[in-house]
């Protein structure tokens, strides 16, 4: 099978790619906290590194559906090596500078992987066939779980006792090994199309999914959960750290948030199966009730083993969304619209992030933090119903006799690899 390789590479690279960001996201608060305790700048680092999806996700998915997209993933994984060795000097500093450095690295770094995650979904069904779609998802979802969520954070939290200059310094390594492996992919992945006006391909990318029933709603549920999601993990280092109730240090914290890796990967290389099981719909259905119970439990205990476990489920119900998410987005998307769509799907979806993470701050800074986890996961149980209602079995079947290249596009476009 001529595609097996290709995708490997890719695979590879993604691998790579998480662990570098998985690195990132548990490591900047961690540095963040010895600088200061203000639950507010705390969580606006969070803030700071979700910000882009929000702010260029749309540009993003311009240059994927323009640029050869290998090329652009080499380029932005050059970008990020270079804004963590200069901050690692900058940091050094300490002080105001250091805080400012971290937020500089947040944002940019940020911007790199939502390149990143834009970019690659759009490249990967010109690589794998349509029919294996949900099974190179889910690998590359497990991968994710596996390095993102479960290597990295315990790593991280070993990482950060040693200064900022080799935290840093592994994580560039990682995004180094990307280029590497990317360069060796042979091919081309420029969309074989005409671009146009910078303005009209945005509005195309946004109007394919506000009127799709399907992607709308799909991109509707994760604004909410994107924002309760961000406001509990931008001040759950707070509850869990000491001198936080729940009384871990950086290593027990880093081990805590693995839970979600390990849910993760139980729910992505599960996820065709119980498709087949209980159901497309259902599988949504049950990320909802997984989220609800991880958001939820930090209010209701400090056990530590609860509030593990629940994040274990949301971890599961989270790795099926996610595969199940881009199966049907990749399905149901022609193939120059991969990128803008995805784009659209991101700033949609995911720019709840910053201002979650943000409120969350504020929230907890007024509050406390026990509210910031219980109001996420009573918005998150209010979904359940409109879902029931509007993700009927028959919309999210489409996926399995619909090709939207012919259907909607009579001169199919496409990428050779």
């Amino acid at each position: 099978m001529s595609w097996v390789g290709p995708f490997r590479r890719v695979w590879t690279a993604l691998a790579l790619s998480n662990l570098g960001d998985g690195l990132l996201v548990v490591a900047l608060p961690l540095l963040i906290i010895q600088y200061t305790r203000n639950p507010i700048l705390v969580a606006g680092i969070a803030a700071a590194a979700q910000a882009p999806y929000l702010l260029i996700s749309l540009f993003a998915g311009v240059l994927a559906d323009r640029q050869d997209r290998r090329r652009l993933l080499l380029l932005v994984n050059t970008v990020a090596v270079a804004v963590l060795l200069t901050a690692t000097v900058a940091s050094t500093a300490g002080g105001s500078m250091a805080v400012l450095a971290l937020y500089a690295t947040a944002f940019v770094v940020g911007a790199c992987q939502t390149v990143v995650n834009t970019t690659t979904p759009a490249m990967l069904p010109t690589i794998v066939p349509r029919t294996r779609l949900e099974w190179a998802n889910s690998r590359l979802q497990g991968t994710e779980s596996v390095l993102y969520e479960f290597a990295a954070p315990p790593l991280a939290g070993l990482l950060v006792t040693t200064g900022v200059a080799l935290t840093f310094g592994t994580i560039a390594g990682a995004y180094v090994a990307v280029g590497f492996v990317l360069w060796g992919l042979r091919g081309t992945f420029r969309p074989e199309r005409q671009p146009g006006r910078v303005l009209a391909d945005i509005c195309e990318g946004l109007q394919f999914v506000w009127r799709h029933h399907v992607l709308r709603t799909l991109t509707l549920m994760v604004a909410v959960m994107a924002g309760c999601w961000a406001a509990w993990e931008s001040v759950l280092v707070l509850h869990v750290v000491n001198p936080g109730p729940v009384g871990l240090n950086g290593f027990g914290y880093g081990v805590l948030i693995t839970m979600l890796a390990a849910g993760g990967l139980g729910g992505a290389f599960t996820a065709e199966h119980m498709r087949r099981l209980i159901g497309r719909r259902n599988v949504l259905l049950t990320d909802l009730v997984a989220a609800t119970i991880m958001i939820g439990t930090p209010a209701l205990t400090t056990n530590r083993y609860l509030i593990g476990a629940a994040i274990l489920t949301g971890g599961f119900g989270s790795g099926m969304w996610n595969v199940t998410c881009a199966s049907l987005q990749q399905a149901l998307t022609p193939e120059h619209l991969r990128g803008r769509v995805k784009a659209s799907a991101l700033l949609l979806g995911w720019g709840p992030l910053p201002v979650g993470a943000l409120l969350g701050g504020v929230i907890a800074h007024a509050f406390g933090t026990q509210v910031v986890f219980a109001g996420g996961a009573l918005l998150i149980a209010a979904l359940f119903i409109p879902a029931t209602r509007a993700l009927t079995t028959q919309a999210v079947s489409i996926s399995e006799t619909f090709d939207p290249d012919q259907a909607d596009h009579p001169r199919k476009h496409s990428a050779s690899g």
